[in-house]
Order: C-alpha cells, then sequence, then structure tokens
C-alpha cells in the first residue's frame, strides 16, 4: 500500500513539473515576442504584461546569457532547448507509470 502511495506522489510531481515546464516555455515565446514589440515600438518597455513576464523569465534565462552572437541574444532559445530536454526526460519517466 506505501509502494503504491509513493507511486501516485511521484507520478503527481512529474505531472506537475511537466505543466509546469510547458508554462514556462510558453513565458519564454511570450517574452521574446513581446520585445519584439517592444523593438519596433508598438509597446512601451514599462508594459504591465511584459515586466510580469519579464520577472517570471529573467531567473531562468540568467544561467544561459553566455549564449550570444555579436548582438543577438541566444539565451532564451538555449532556454527553450534546455526545457524541451527536461520535458522529454519528464515525458519518458511518466510513460513508465502508465
Amino acid at each position: 500500500m506505501d509502494n503504491e502511495i509513493v507511486q501516485q506522489l511521484a507520478y503527481f510531481a512529474l505531472n506537475f513539473a511537466l505543466i509546469l515546464s510547458t508554462l514556462l516555455f510558453y513565458a519564454i515565446f511570450g517574452w521574446v515576442i513581446a520585445s519584439w514589440l517592444i523593438m519596433f515600438g508598438i509597446i512601451g518597455p514599462m508594459n504591465k504584461g511584459f515586466v510580469f513576464l519579464t520577472q517570471l523569465v529573467a531567473p531562468i534565462i540568467k544561467p544561459f546569457r553566455w549564449a550570444k552572437i555579436g548582438m543577438i541574444d541566444l539565451a532564451p532559445i538555449a532556454a527553450i532547448f534546455t526545457l524541451d530536454l527536461a520535458m522529454n526526460v519528464m515525458q519518458g519517466v511518466l510513460a513508465q507509470f502508465l
């Protein structure tokens, strides 16, 4: 009985992490789109949505700030690839529970 509870908790934790990483994936994507909108002058840099996304995404992207080619910042792409890898690993582990 205890083993079944542990398996259910592990399944719940992995599902939660998968959902969270998916939301972070879309947050990073939205942040990139919003930064383009700022660059083209469509929205302002103090837009509440952009400020919220920046506060959410900045800690995730910070470890990837080394990924630059000239003035092109590849940190969001590196973060998205890392999140995608993590999601694939979690899905593989979840497949073992089914």
